[in-house]
Formats: C-alpha cells, structure tokens, sequence
C-alpha cells in the first residue's frame, strides 16, 4: 500500500450508493450481511427479506445480541470517508458503488461500537475486544490493499508497529481484486 497524505474535502457519503440488491435476489446488502453474519435463530418475515430476529456476534465489542436486529449496526471496515479520503475521491460511481456494498468490507456490529468508531483509521481507534485487533487489521489492510487505497503515515506507523509486535506473523487474505 502507497503511504500518501489524506484528502480531507469533498466527501459526501450520498457519493457512495449503499445498501443495494445487487445480485436482485430482494434482499439489500445490510440484509444480506445480516443474514451471513447470524450466528443462530434467523428467522424472516415475508418475501422482501425483512429479518425479524436472530443471533449476531459483534467481535469488535464481544457482545452478543440477540432478538431484533434494530441494536446491529453493518459497518464498512474501511469507513466510506477515510475510503474517501484515501483515493476513492478519484473513483467514478461505479467503483464507489461496489466498495459501498463490497460483503467482504462489511461486518454487523452493535450500534454503539459503530457510533464510537465513526469514520476513524486504526491509529484514531481500534476494537476494545482484544482479540479481535489483530483480525481488524487484517481485514483493514487486505480491503485498503484490494481497493488500492492509501494509507496516510500516522495509519502506517500504527500498522508497522502493530504487525511487529502484537500481531506478528498475521496471515492476511486478500480475497479477489475489484
């Protein structure tokens, strides 16, 4: 990944189109990561997808919730203005589009962790579960490096130092390019 300095102008998430059927199976991409990432108990309600309830896991927090799913967030890992921020300011609509309802970039977590984490990079915050850092800097690095995103250098400091200490050895997958 190319260390470059961010670009803080311009962003608008409504540039990002998000939470779409895209492969028109009637269920938009927060649903379809909802039902990827119930653990158990998924049930749904009629023929437009409406999840009902079920059992998630949100890693970043360690919390479990269960029932509605009105307390569950779906973050994108890589944050839509730090994606911005990053390069995609230079993308066209379709591109945008695709990173804003790529699955392998999203993740359900509770509400609160998402509000806490914003659009912040690893070094501005990282999940308080302490195991599941070093999986958030997987996942961080294998999304910037397959969108081709920037990091800025206080990002690379933090990620150096983190994969040279805690997370030394880390396997990263890089999952398909787009």
């Amino acid at each position: 990944m190319a260390v470059a300095r961010e670009r803080w102008n311009g962003y608008d998430r409504d540039l990002f189109v998000h939470w779409t059927d895209e492969d028109a199976d009637g269920c938009d991409t927060r649903r379809e990561v909802l039902l990827r990432d119930a653990h158990s108990g998924l049930r749904l309600d009629g023929p437009e997808c409406r999840i009902v309830s079920g059992v998630w896991y949100s890693a970043y927090d360690d919390m479990w919730v269960e029932g509605s799913p009105a307390g569950l967030h779906v973050d994108h890992m890589v944050p839509l203005q730090e994606a911005w921020d990053s390069g995609a300011h230079a993308w066209g609509p379709g591109r945008r589009r695709a990173f804003a309802n790529d699955l392998d970039g999203l993740a359900a977590v509770t509400a609160g962790i998402n509000e806490a984490k914003g659009a912040d990079d690893p070094a501005q915050w990282m999940p308080p579960n302490p195991d599941h850092r070093c999986g958030y800097i997987a996942s961080w690095i294998a999304i910037k490096a397959r969108w081709e995103l920037t990091v800025d250098g206080r990002e690379a400091g933090f990620l150096r130092d983190l994969l040279g200490g805690e997370c030394r050895g880390l396997a990263i997958w890089m999952g398909g390019t787009h």
